[in-house]
């Protein structure tokens, strides 16, 4: 029996490995710069101000920056808008617009989050890894 424990966690190992963190971003960092972010794994936060069912297709916003958001690997969708979402997924660049669409793969409700001190966390963060993680 134990040899068949064995390659039962190595498969849940190996899907843990193929599956990149997404990386912590504002939306309004999405907005200035969308190309560098095509095909990258990412967590963005944001108000959920459109929900459409029919086209699986859900849009967050904060300070004015919005991404839309594609949600068929969400299913079922439980949120309700006005509601504080962070999805983790991978972005997509919509060609013609040049627009970002975030294919997620995870949503969470955060509405106890305080986006601004979230924000200055996610660039004190940032600043350390500046210094330490990216000089080494």
């Amino acid at each position: 029996m134990g040899g068949l424990d064995r390659p039962t966690f190595h498969l849940h190992y190996a899907f843990a490995m193929t599956v990149p963190p997404g990386e912590l971003v504002m939306l309004q960092d999405l907005a200035q710069d969308p190309v560098s972010f095509q095909n990258k794994s990412i967590r963005a936060t944001g108000i959920l101000t459109a929900y459409n069912p029919d086209s699986n297709r859900a849009v967050l916003e904060h300070k004015g920056y919005t991404l839309e958001v594609a949600t068929d690997l969400l299913d079922p969708f439980p949120y309700k808008t006005k509601d504080l979402l962070q999805c983790i997924g991978e972005l997509e660049l919509i060609s013609e617009s040049h627009q970002l669409l975030l294919r997620a793969r995870v949503a969470r409700k955060v509405d106890g989050l305080d986006l601004d001190v979230y924000e200055k966390t996610i660039h004190m963060r940032r600043k350390y890894q500046d210094m330490f993680l990216k000089s080494s």
